[in-house]
């Protein structure tokens, strides 16, 4: 590279040895000054204005090792806060509304019994009590029309008066026992009824009347059939 000389019109002249100084200017060397001067102020703006724009943050939510200290308000979950306050927040603190819970399965509650005769088969625990006609309308719908289910609901019809017979006396043929119940469910003795799949007849062989709710009267009884008046209690 070619070195300017330029002569200083007030340097001295020869000395008294004939040396002469001379100032030498390499070109360019002002210009390399000017572009580090030029980066180091662009940097000084790039950090001014990035600064700027981060949001300032309570000295209270920062601990002594210059980590953030989320506050329990800041906890709360983002379903409580509005859209436009989440959107505020600062990179990395935001978080999606969580899932709703899902919902329990209901409890399939098995029967507690599968005999028909068991009451627990048509009453369930907290279910409330039934009522003695619901109960035999139960059992006569599973098919059951004995114990419970041979009496009629209550004030489907009224019981009767009528001869009672001993349980352990076996019936001649055309003969039945007829279980009744109160209105209140409480059973009353069975009593001596005709049986409906059987035609009478008298000692000439005419048909005998049969009265219309088949209680057996007192003058129809068969001889040696020990019977006893039962009365339908008063409620």
């Amino acid at each position: 590279m070619p070195i300017e000389e330029q002569r200083n019109p007030s340097s001295p002249g020869p000395d008294g040895e004939g040396v002469r100084v001379i100032r030498v200017i390499r070109p360019g060397g002002y210009r390399r000054w000017i572009v580090i001067a030029a980066v180091v102020a662009v940097s000084l703006i790039v950090k001014i204005v990035f600064f700027s724009q981060l949001p300032v943050m309570p000295a209270d939510s920062v601990s002594r090792s210059g980590t953030a200290v989320v506050k329990p308000e800041e906890t709360e979950s983002a379903a409580s806060r509005p859209l436009a306050e989440l959107s505020k927040l600062p990179r990395g603190m935001r978080r999606s509304a969580p899932l709703p819970a899902a919902e329990p399965a209901a409890d399939v509650q098995e029967p507690i019994s599968t005999d028909p005769n068991d009451l627990a088969t048509y009453v369930r625990p907290g279910d409330p009590e039934p009522t003695m006609g619901e109960v035999i309308a139960a059992l006569n719908d599973a098919g059951s029309h004995s114990g419970l289910g041979a009496f009629n609901p209550p004030g489907t019809s009224p019981p009767m008066d009528g001869l009672g017979v001993p349980e352990d006396f076996p019936l001649p043929e055309g003969y039945v026992r007829h279980h009744q119940v109160t209105d209140q469910g409480e059973p009353i003795e069975a009593i001596l009824m005709f049986s409906p799949d059987f035609d009478f007849y008298d000692e000439e062989g005419r048909p005998v009347l049969i009265p219309e709710n088949r209680v057996v009267p007192p003058e129809l009884v068969p001889p040696g059939i020990p019977v006893h008046v039962v009365t339908v209690p008063k409620p």
